[in-house]
């Protein structure tokens, strides 16, 4: 199976299109830096006790030292190159991976953080937040192409509020009674909006299930 990334694309719940191929060449570098010093220094106070010389001047002197030293080094750079490619080949039972994923608009913790909008649709036609995913395929090394193209629709987004201090659980209760089924739905998220700092063992979301085209 041949899998052709640039006809493969995501349509965007804004309409827009983005394809999995991305020409641009895409690196990385890294430098590693190794050095020694090497070197020898002098104090001036025993030099000039060594020409006689004392006192306030000497004293001074004493506390000086004068050196002279030299750095050998190595720098050595590693430079990774990153591309895309245009196809894919899969072999018999074989598994892939397309080249990138994508972050679909309005699906997520970071839409639900803001949301205020309630509905609760079977018609996809009437979901507000619609997306679709086509992966261009050939089974006769490249000769002829075919398609999958998978149409998802989120068909239901409850809102509650908490409206007294404390009261979450109410607020969760209510969901359940607006949209009983919640729990089984093939793919859901459950989010819990706070201002608690993250950190470990705190959880404000719980998701399940995944999307998939058997075809």
């Amino acid at each position: 199976m041949i899998i052709d990334q640039t006809k493969s694309f995501l349509v965007d719940t804004d309409g827009k299109s983005y394809s999995y191929y991305d020409p641009t060449v895409r690196t990385t570098t890294t430098t590693d830096i190794s050095s020694s010093t090497s070197g020898a220094s002098v104090n001036l106070g025993s030099v000039a006790r060594a020409f006689g010389v004392g006192g306030i001047l000497g004293g001074a002197l004493s506390g000086v030292n004068v050196g002279g030293s030299d750095t050998y080094g190595q720098s050595i750079s590693n430079t990774t190159y990153i591309a895309d490619l245009p196809q894919v080949t899969l072999g018999p039972k074989g598994v892939g991976v397309m080249s990138k994923n994508f972050s679909v608009s309005n699906v997520g913790t970071y839409h639900l953080k803001n949301a205020v909008q309630s509905f609760n649709v079977d018609n996809p036609k009437e979901s507000p937040y619609r997306f679709s995913v086509c992966v261009t395929y050939s089974v006769d090394n490249g000769v002829t192409y075919d398609k999958i193209v998978t149409d998802f629709f989120v068909n239901s987004q409850i809102v509650e509020n908490v409206n007294e201090h404390g009261r979450v659980n109410k607020a969760l209760q209510q969901l359940y009674l607006d949209k009983p089924e919640a729990l089984y739905e093939p793919c859901y998220i459950l989010y819990f909006v706070n201002n608690i700092p993250s950190q470990a063992g705190v959880k404000d979301v719980k998701q399940e299930g995944s999307l998939k085209d058997y075809k």
